[in-house]
């Protein structure tokens, strides 16, 4: 049996948590770049005029998008090994609410933000 078993399941169901977030957020910015052809599509049929070409703030957005997961799924892994490390360490340690956790939480924050600005552009378009 592994040495406190329920503690590194519980951290490494965390990770995976943090890691399913990051797919999401890459799929996501993804998906943003790709509508952004469908929107050019649309307007080219309803509208009979030509279309024009992909927007660049819709490719940003896929990038960024795309950027921030990596950045997610390089702190969740450091965050996972510093936790197993100090779940086998046999000294006692206080938990400390850590840089990561708060970077990622404005991250997605920030992500979410980034989104309504990008949302409000393509309806004011």
């Amino acid at each position: 049996m592994i040495s406190r078993y329920t503690d590194h399941a519980a951290n490494e169901r965390t990770y995976l948590a943090w890691i399913r977030t990051a797919i999401a957020i890459m799929g996501f910015g993804f998906v943003i770049e790709r509508f952004d052809l469908f929107m050019i599509e649309w307007h080219r049929i309803n509208s009979g005029q030509a279309a024009i070409g992909p927007s660049s703030f819709a490719q940003m957005t896929g990038l960024v998008l795309l950027l921030v997961g990596i950045g997610i799924v390089v702190a969740a892994t450091l965050r996972f090994r510093s936790n197993a490390k100090a779940i086998e360490a046999d000294d006692l340690k206080s938990y400390q609410a850590a840089a990561t956790s708060l970077s990622l939480s404005l991250l997605l924050a920030a992500v979410g933000s980034f989104l309504i600005i990008y949302l409000l552009y393509r309806l004011m378009a």
